[in-house]
């Protein structure tokens, strides 16, 4: 019998028409090590449960199926059901997929297990992921090689990030913090706070192993393009905060780029280029990101009714000005006071941004 080398943990909830998918592709893995697959079922209403349990019964030495007895759901800001999933891992290696995702290599485990074999010094091997319906190429677009913390606080115009479902990760690597376990187990923070361990490295194949599937139905995904991009920008600024800012400009690239993916229509406009590949890497200078930042919160993070009513008073004390001295004498001090205050909240706005 070959050795466990790697635990597979699929974390579900109703994903009847997707976990099939999933489990398919993990079994299809060829290997010369053997895996185990864990699968956390959310208390499913919608007939995936069954199918798990068809699957745990079918494999019953490879596969081990969690059923939760009530719905876990979200607890405090926690995703209960993928957190108990970090728990009791065996094997020296882990990874980490959601029902409704698939990997699409058959060869892809294991050459993530041999990268990390064969570089010790590398809590982490990842990989691109895509998805042609959403994202309409494979990202990130890095070079094959070993990458570490100085390369991406010194990068911030390089988009790092590598999906969640594309790291196979060093089972020692596992270190979640009980006042805010979210920061281990979702997708982004969990990306940094791998790379942010002392002596970590992250070794990256320039191969695409994985899909990622939106189906609009989930957490997040399913909220409003306003309600998704402000719980992104809360999330990541909470998690800045808790780095004492140490990945503050890559957050920040990673929260553009996620706005633009998401109106997709202004993606395809704006940001793609002839060969259809996204330029998710092209160096931005200084002065025209921090343009692009303030731009980015005045037409994306304000409607344009908003803006307009913020800049009547900014247009009606122009046209006053315009007058010459008889502003003073037609506008009494608080008068001008109670109109400039949403240009001076706008001018707030730009250099706090202008700062970052």
């Amino acid at each position: 019998m070959k050795k466990a080398l790697l635990t597979v943990n699929i974390v579900t909830y109703n994903h009847v028409k997707y976990i099939e998918e999933c489990i398919e592709s993990i079994l299809s893995q060829k290997t010369n090590f053997d895996f185990i697959i864990r699968i956390f079922d959310d208390c499913s209403t919608d007939g995936t449960t069954e199918i798990c349990e068809k699957y745990a019964n079918k494999y019953p030495k490879k596969i081990q199926l969690y059923k939760a007895d009530h719905n876990l759901g979200v607890k405090r800001g926690v995703y209960v059901n993928a957190l108990r999933s970090y728990e009791n891992i065996k094997t020296p290696y882990y990874m980490f997929i959601e029902g409704d995702d698939y990997r699409i290599n058959k060869h892809g485990l294991q050459i993530q297990i041999d990268a990390l074999e064969q570089h010790p010094e590398c809590n982490f091997c990842a990989s691109k992921t895509t998805n042609t319906t959403v994202y309409p190429y494979s990202y990130p677009a890095l070079q094959e090689g070993v990458y570490s913390k100085s390369d991406i606080v010194s990068n911030p115009e390089i988009y790092f990030f590598t999906s969640l479902m594309s790291r196979v990760v060093r089972t020692t690597s596992i270190k979640i913090d009980k006042n805010h376990p979210n920061y281990y187990i979702v997708d982004i923070p969990q990306f940094f706070e791998l790379i942010n361990q002392e002596n970590s490295k992250m070794y990256f194949i320039d191969n695409t192993f994985c899909y990622y599937r939106e189906t609009g139905e989930g957490f997040v995904t399913g909220t409003t393009f306003w309600k998704r991009i402000l719980h992104n920008a809360k999330e990541l600024s909470n998690y800045n905060n808790y780095t004492n800012n140490i990945f503050d400009l890559t957050l920040q690239k990673i929260l553009i780029e996620e706005i633009y993916w998401i109106n997709q229509k202004a993606l395809n406009k704006q940001y793609i280029n002839t060969n259809n590949n996204l330029k998710i890497n092209a160096p931005i200078p200084q002065t025209k990101r921090l343009q692009n930042k303030i731009k980015m919160i005045k037409h994306y993070l304000l409607p344009p009714l908003v803006i307009d009513i913020f800049n009547l008073p900014r247009d009606i004390i122009r046209k006053v000005k315009a007058k010459g001295k008889i502003r003073r004498y037609f506008l009494a001090p608080i008068v001008l006071d109670l109109l400039n205050i949403p240009r001076d909240i706008i001018r707030k706005i730009r250099k706090w941004k202008g700062n970052k």
